[in-house]
């Protein structure tokens, strides 16, 4: 994403801006690097976590058209915000009743889990589904992965999961905490596959069929709080908070992620894209594993019910992607 001086837009390969633009009519609000470099405006980048190399790439190609990217991190908390233990942090204070037990041992792991039917284990340092793993108590005792722990895990009683969201904010240079919106992703055992973009009252409506309006302002009130207290004064930048549904209820946070997410770009392409209310896309990013997997994905790019958002060639790995879903056609 790039935030002009009045609005955002969002960043795309040149020979992709006429698909694109078919999808919608707001034509200022797609630049590619083409564009930039055209223009006598200063544009600023928020990119996908932090990452200074790109940064300082794009600057180099941009010719000083690009303002720092507006995301600063202090040193000094930098461990303790992608270890996982903000998240259990933000549960003892607010939730104790979904708090996390930190385990160190075997045996410390054993004496906590088996008041459970089944358990998730979560390593530090990981996120968005890695470094997570559900055992029942019987693989608990099978299995070789707990008999020695190298660091300690958080352990987490399973959760039967009907829905994921997110809870996107960002933290100004003031401090100041900002709540942008919901977002809606779906999982598979753990893994991301991808957000829905779909408009914002349409997200709201459906997450209060499933909890109570009471529970999803609570979780939001006291996220703001959290934020306020514990990483504004040491960040500026985007913020994610995913949470979950289960059994009627609101997880209000599986994990804290200090970066820009997934959901904070589907809210700038809902945006951007949304033109009318049955309007929705999945926003992805897909794995070119295989020829085959190319082909068919070009496939649907002809039929014109995707746009790839990152460019292609026989170099890449990965394609960010904007599908129409079927509802909307």
């Amino acid at each position: 994403m790039a935030n002009k001086e009045k609005g955002e837009a969002i960043l795309i390969p040149q020979e992709k801006k006429k698909l694109a633009l078919s999808f919608f009519d707001k034509k200022a609000s797609l630049l590619t690097l083409e564009d930039i470099q055209k223009s006598e405006k200063r544009y600023q980048l928020e990119l996908y976590g932090l990452e200074p190399p790109l940064e300082r790439k794009l600057q180099h190609t941009l010719s000083g058209r690009l303002l720092p990217c507006g995301q600063q991190l202090s040193t000094m908390r930098l461990h303790s915000f992608f270890d996982r233990s903000l998240g259990q942090l933000f549960l003892q204070r607010h939730y104790p009743e979904f708090s996390p037990q930190l385990v160190s041992s075997y045996d410390q792991l054993w004496s906590q889990a088996k008041k459970y039917t089944k358990v998730v284990l979560k390593r530090p340092f990981t996120s968005s589904g890695r470094g997570v793993i559900a055992l029942t108590k019987d693989q608990l005792l099978e299995t070789q992965y707990t008999q020695k722990l190298r660091y300690p895990l958080l352990m987490e009683p399973f959760y039967q999961v009907t829905s994921d969201w997110g809870a996107e904010y960002r933290i100004t240079s003031e401090e100041n905490v900002e709540y942008l919106g919901l977002s809606s992703f779906k999982t598979e055992k753990f893994r991301y596959l991808y957000n829905e973009v779909v408009e914002q009252e349409k997200l709201e409506r459906r997450l209060c069929k499933e909890v109570p309006l009471i529970e999803v302002k609570r979780a939001i009130k006291s996220h703001l709080s959290f934020l306020k207290e514990e990483i504004a004064p040491y960040y500026s930048g985007n913020v994610g908070i995913d949470m979950m549904v289960f059994e009627g209820r609101l997880h209000p946070c599986c994990e804290i992620n200090v970066r820009t997410t997934m959901g904070h770009y589907a809210l700038a392409l809902a945006r951007c894209f949304i033109r009318r209310a049955n309007d929705a896309f999945r926003f992805s990013i897909l794995p070119f594993t295989s020829d085959s997997c190319r082909q068919h994905f070009c496939a649907s790019v002809d039929l014109g019910r995707t746009i790839p958002l990152t460019p292609i060639d026989e170099e890449t790995q990965f394609v960010a992607t904007l599908t129409r879903s079927k509802a909307s056609l």
